[in-house]
């Protein structure tokens, strides 16, 4: 029983700090943990089933089934303040082309223009990409002002929004290339972990969510790694931290489950102008975290959950579940 009550205090524990639990385990040690906690809890359960012939696992697998339609915790919520305002593709390259085609007065009719695609492949994918934009950025000082736009999935979103925040610090030299990856080393899958084995368990055998969304925890653990409040601040304010221009745009691709399209969250309007494609923050209806905007690119299959969108007012068939482009 002793242990048990340990275990319980261990979830509780992970499920309000994940971030500070988790990291002190490390990801194996959440593993190892996780399967020490449940044995004990379920050895008890045993017991008593065995004891006063209560069907307990029956019960739970039962309500593993039914309660799956109702308890959804993995909503994603917008941020006060209401839609940002954000201008169409065309119109935001137009305008962009011709401010550096006037500042450009060597040469007013040629100008470099870069478009950044930036791949996934997990925490590596994010460190590559951010140290590559960000060395870039030190050896060619005028390299982001001179690109368009990133379009990014998965762990590349991760970095390119990482080389983006940096660039809104305005550092000088190589301070951007220290400032990517000191936030890229750190470790963000224990807390994630801590409450997928732990407390998001707990919450597939209750009717109603009563939990906290696991993907909050890797979030703040992005929000905590980056210190300064640019990750936890709504998505489109980076874009006014820096000087007008200076920051590339960025899309962030994703895939709705039911529908099997494309959802991009980008500081543009990005509706009716790709074919087959979703604009992220008109599902949301409003802005959310740069952290949130991130992670609906980068829900890694299992480890992250879903992400859904719920718009006020409309039928549970119009909800949507966003995962890992």
């Amino acid at each position: 029983m002793l242990l048990v009550f340990a275990s319980v205090i261990l979830v509780i524990a992970i499920d309000y700090y994940p971030i500070d639990v988790a990291n002190a385990l490390g990801p194996l040690g959440v593993v190892f943990a996780a399967a020490i906690c449940w044995v004990a809890i379920a050895t008890v359960a045993l017991y008593f089933a065995l004891r006063y012939r209560i069907p307990i696992f029956t019960a739970a697998a039962l309500g593993l089934v039914v309660f799956s339609y109702f308890n959804d915790n993995h909503a994603i919520g917008s941020v006060p303040g209401g839609a940002p305002k954000r201008i169409r593709i065309r119109a935001a390259f137009n305008e962009w082309a011709a401010a550096k085609l006037r500042a450009n007065t060597s040469n007013p009719n040629r100008i470099p223009i870069f478009v950044v695609a930036a791949e996934g492949g997990g925490i590596r994918a994010a460190y590559w990409t951010a140290t590559v934009l960000a060395q870039l950025q030190s050896r060619y000082p005028q390299f982001a002002s001179h690109t368009f736009a990133i379009s990014s999935v998965s762990g590349g979103s991760l970095g390119a929004a990482t080389f983006l925040a940096a660039l809104t610090e305005r550092p000088a030299g190589r301070q951007i290339v220290g400032r990517s990856r000191a936030m890229l080393t750190q470790d963000f899958l224990a807390p994630l972990l801590g409450r997928l084995l732990f407390s998001d368990l707990i919450q597939q055998f209750v009717p109603v969510p009563v939990v906290r969304d696991r993907a909050r925890a890797i979030e703040n653990s992005w929000e905590r790694s980056w210190g300064s409040p640019a990750f936890h601040d709504p998505f489109c304010r980076l874009w006014t931290r820096a000087p007008k221009g200076d920051v590339p745009n960025l899309m962030m691709n994703g895939t709705i489950v039911e529908t099997g399209q494309r959802v991009i969250v980008s500081n543009l309007d990005i509706a009716n102008d790709l074919d087959d494609t979703q604009d992220g923050l008109r599902l949301i209806e409003g802005d959310t975290s740069l952290a949130c905007a991130i992670h609906l690119s980068a829900r890694f299959t299992y480890v992250s959950p879903a992400g859904l969108i719920r718009p006020r007012g409309r039928p549970r068939g119009d909800w949507r579940h966003v995962v890992d482009g």
